[in-house]
């Protein structure tokens, strides 16, 4: 997992050189971010515009030559409460 602020979530998303798929994308409701798989690549797919207090459940998938894979993983994650 990457960091949590409070109106978005930051998913860190490692590549890896023995995986033979094109990218990881999450998503959540309608929205997506994706970020392409590469030797020693880090990329960060930060989820924004969301409600701060707020749990999430986002969905990881992979890409491979332009199709969504059908399994995916679960993150759990949450949103800071705003400080008063």
């Amino acid at each position: 997992m990457g960091g949590v602020e409070t109106n978005s979530i930051s998913i860190d998303v490692t590549g890896n050189e023995h995986t033979t798929f094109d990218a990881y994308c999450v998503k959540m409701d309608i929205m997506q971010e994706c970020a392409t798989n590469g030797t020693n690549s880090t990329d960060v797919l930060n989820m924004t515009e969301l409600q701060a207090g707020t749990n999430y459940t986002f969905y990881v998938y992979t890409i491979y030559q332009d199709v969504l894979s059908t399994n995916y993983t679960t993150v759990q994650s949450f949103t800071s409460k705003k400080s008063v």
